[in-house]
């Protein structure tokens, strides 16, 4: 009774002869809430889907690691929810997954990001377990442990896909010098010495809500949403702010060859693209 099918049905609506040229919505826009703190909240009104999609970003990803912290992101984003001061991994995960929900976390190259996707009916609950698991987020040695030993194995397997390896030898070529060239998996070295007080105070320089964006989409009272995240509003972030270092542009034309253990040939090419300030 918890499982949700959907079915796309195209819709094709009466063609006017005279009908206007622009384009008008016919749902309603997002909703855009700052917080006391600065934290930015987007909301938007999915009826149509009885689930609540949530997603908190914030200011990180690669660009918050230096070759010796390289990997630990991708360490703290796969510990996310398995943890507070008062639940174990196994009480979060019984009630996440009763509910056929999903809590967990990421990053790219720009941002840190936690999500959860719950039915609509469960959203007074789990959103409070969100909350708890940002706010209150607790590493535990033995999960490091195994995380680690996860994350050394992905490592160790890097030349075993030609493509994930071409892409990761042509990422540090083309990004030399800067955090985008270093593979989100870590290397081998830094992963291997990370400690849970690290991990604990890589989280912590992420909270700065001024910096943060939090999105909520799906079947949900928006009046009962903004009241679940009131509490963020009044965290005090202690976040850091990035600094990494501006990308220098290209100024010539530059080839590099690689040889793989397959029986493979490719070609990568990149140019370098608009920045944005």
């Amino acid at each position: 009774d918890r499982t949700v099918e959907s079915v796309l049905v195209p819709r094709v609506a009466p063609v006017e002869v005279n009908a206007p040229s622009i384009w008008v919505p016919s749902a309603p826009l997002p909703e855009r809430h700052v917080l006391p703190n600065g934290l930015r909240v987007i909301l938007f009104r999915e009826a149509s889907y009885p689930r609540v999609f949530v997603k908190t970003f914030f200011d990180g990803g690669l660009r918050r690691e230096t070759a010796e912290t390289n990997g630990i992101g991708t360490v703290m984003a796969d510990m996310f929810a398995t943890g507070t001061s008062t639940m174990s991994k196994l009480d979060i995960a019984r009630i996440v997954e009763d509910r056929g929900a999903d809590i967990s976390a990421g990053i790219g190259n720009n941002t840190f990001y936690c999500t959860m996707e719950c039915m609509t009916e469960d959203i007074p609950d789990l959103f409070k377990l969100y909350v708890t698991a940002l706010l209150d987020a607790r590493f535990d040695v033995k999960e490091l442990k195994e995380t680690r030993r996860q994350v050394v194995q992905w490592i160790s397997q890097r030349r075993d896909d030609w493509y994930r390896h071409a892409v990761y030898q042509f990422r540090k070529s083309f990004y030399e010098g800067h955090p985008y060239g270093m593979p989100m998996n870590g290397e081998l070295g830094p992963v291997r010495s990370f400690t849970v007080d690290q991990l604990a105070r890589h989280y912590q320089d992420h909270w700065n809500p001024k910096s943060m964006v939090m999105t909520i989409v799906g079947d949900i009272d928006v009046a009962q949403v903004l009241d679940l995240v009131a509490p963020l509003g009044q965290v005090v972030g202690s976040g850091v702010p990035v600094l990494s270092p501006a990308r220098p542009l290209h100024t010539a034309a530059s080839m590099d060859r690689m040889t793989v253990d397959q029986d493979v040939a490719a070609v990568f090419m990149a140019f370098d693209g608009e920045r944005l300030t």
